[in-house]
């Protein structure tokens, strides 16, 4: 737990005017239908918006009804204008599933 709060620490990344300036977060959670993924997504997204950031929440289902697939994103910063992460772009995976994890790492997600 701790190397997720410190991976979630909010670091200013640039500064305008005096303003600091936030770049955009992504976290993508993924597991298996029933594991609590959606959940963890939903009450990570509430505490980043009780903390003042924007805040985007998507959610894929795969076959989730059935022990399948499941991917959620979480998107956060200053501003954010899409829920989606592209390939490569997520800063931090939480996989509730090992082989989950692995095959999201390897496959460019």
């Amino acid at each position: 737990m701790r190397r997720l709060q410190s991976a979630l620490q909010i670091r200013r990344t640039s500064e305008r005017k005096g303003v600091l300036i936030m770049r955009t977060k992504n976290i993508m959670i993924v597991g298996v239908g029933g594991q609590g993924t959606l959940l963890a997504s939903k009450l990570l997204g509430r505490l980043l918006l009780e903390k003042g950031y924007d805040v985007k929440v998507s959610e894929v289902h795969g076959m989730s009804q059935r022990g399948g697939s499941v991917v959620t994103y979480v998107r956060y910063g200053d501003k954010v204008y899409s829920p989606i992460i592209d390939k490569g772009e997520a800063d931090i995976i939480i996989s509730f599933e090992t082989r989950r994890n692995y095959s999201y790492q390897h496959s460019g997600n």
